[in-house]
């Protein structure tokens, strides 16, 4: 019994003592905070000690002179956003319900939404007038491009962008057509058009990268008559493992054999983080999983597949690339 109490006020002691302590750090500037905290003091008068012996102007000494400067910046007040990630997981635990850990919307709830509002729509005679207020001078990124081989000229486009759906110009870029204005993801990542019939196309959604600002996508559309009209995949609706397409191959002589490399998304709780390769031979109506990817690096994600390639003249010898993120030990 004396034991236990001797360890009680032991405990209490090694709190109050945390608290304390805590409460000075939390109390300090950002700058003494900084300096406090992660041991820049120390830091700082190693490297000065150091700029002292390296030759000027050598790489070593421009290296210590990047981090004594780094360090003043910061013991000036200057803080480094930590985690930018944050701002894209707040987004997405604000479609949580209280009590859940994920979102109550279903995979594939634009489209359904988007339905329904085309339903409304139809059935209204007002027409409401729309002014495009921007912004205008946003960046965005294309990451799928297919010179329609149709066309003797090659002044036709077909671009994947990955925040505006796919996009279309028959002047080599001078004016262009959107043709996805019934997408519900926009994410267009990946485009892929069949050698044996270029009616045939194939278009991936969501991003695979591991930067910040991926766009979670949902499944594969395909296209029956060479990118005028586009329809979502059944087997890829829903489906965790269609979230993010980074790639996509169509067999040159056999328009419905099709290789995609995939990702799940970022932000699921509930959906095991890997990546794969799967193969259709039905035009995309079922796949079957040829290779998976669950091996974990650094920041807790797997390794993703981001590129696959044919060899010419034989569609049996594929090649793969996958990002890995470095852990650090």
């Amino acid at each position: 019994m004396r034991a236990r109490k001797v360890f009680a006020i032991l405990i209490m002691g090694f709190i109050v003592i945390l608290v304390l302590k805590l409460d000075l750090v939390w109390n300090e500037s950002p700058a003494t905070f900084y300096s406090h905290y992660y041991g820049y003091d120390q830091e700082y008068e190693r490297l000065l000690k150091m700029r002292k012996h390296a030759i000027p102007n050598s790489p070593e000494a421009l290296r210590i002179e990047q981090k004594i400067k780094k360090i003043e910046r910061r013991r000036s007040g200057y803080a480094k956003p930590e985690h930018p990630d944050e701002f894209v997981r707040i987004l997405h635990e604000m479609k949580i319900p209280y009590g859940e850990k994920e979102p109550a919307y279903s995979l594939n709830y634009r489209t359904k939404e988007l339905k329904k509002a085309k339903l409304l729509a139809r059935n209204s005679a007002e027409i409401l007038p729309w002014i495009e207020r921007g912004p205008g001078n946003v960046s965005g990124r294309a990451r799928g491009l297919i010179v329609d081989p149709a066309d003797p000229t090659r002044d036709t486009w077909f671009v994947g962008s990955v925040g505006g759906g796919i996009w279309k110009t028959t002047n080599a870029g001078q004016t262009w057509i959107d043709l996805t204005l019934d997408f519900a993801s926009l994410a267009v990542s990946s485009l892929a058009m069949s050698a044996s019939n270029s009616d045939i196309m194939y278009a991936g959604t969501g991003e695979s990268m591991y930067s910040v600002d991926v766009i979670n996508g949902d499944g594969i559309y395909k296209s029956d008559d060479h990118g005028e009209t586009w329809f979502q995949l059944s087997s890829t609706i829903n489906n965790p493992n269609f979230n993010n397409i980074s790639r996509i191959l169509v067999d040159p002589l056999n328009p419905d054999i099709v290789i995609a490399s995939t990702t799940t998304g970022r932000y699921k709780v509930n959906v095991v983080n890997e990546s794969g390769i799967y193969k259709s031979i039905d035009g995309g109506v079922s796949w079957t999983e040829v290779y998976r990817e669950t091996d974990i690096g650094g920041f807790g994600r797997a390794k993703k597949v981001l590129q696959i390639i044919d060899t010419p003249g034989n569609f049996n010898i594929l090649y793969g690339m996958a990002q890995w993120m470095k852990k650090e030990s």
